[in-house]
């Protein structure tokens, strides 16, 4: 699983372009759908010093703040809770060869 994995996974689950979320960009949507990148390759093992140069060099302390970020959203919204868990299924999916033609 790559980091790239993580930032389709959210794409596609939040419906937001993967240049967007490696592009510098505020907009709540945008933003919403990168902590979510960034959580989901935290989940994988990945250190926030790699998150932030596959993700458009961005600092470790931002990948920080979108970890937590995502996370405090996840507990208080239910339909970013689900968007983000599939985004997560895609993940497992992925990493257990469902739907890569093996």
């Amino acid at each position: 699983m790559k980091i790239r994995d993580c930032v389709r996974a959210a794409s596609e689950a939040f419906n937001v372009p993967v240049p967007d979320l490696i592009r510098p960009c505020r907009v709540e949507t945008v933003a919403f759908a990168r902590q979510a990148a960034m959580l989901l390759a935290r989940w994988e093992g990945y250190s926030a010093e790699r998150i932030g140069r596959a993700m458009g060099g961005r600092d470790k302390t931002t990948i920080y703040h979108g970890e937590r970020a995502a996370t405090k959203r996840a507990d208080a919204d239910e339909e970013y809770g689900d968007m983000l868990q599939a985004a997560h299924d895609a993940l497992t999916g992925l990493r257990d060869g469902v739907g890569t033609g093996r």
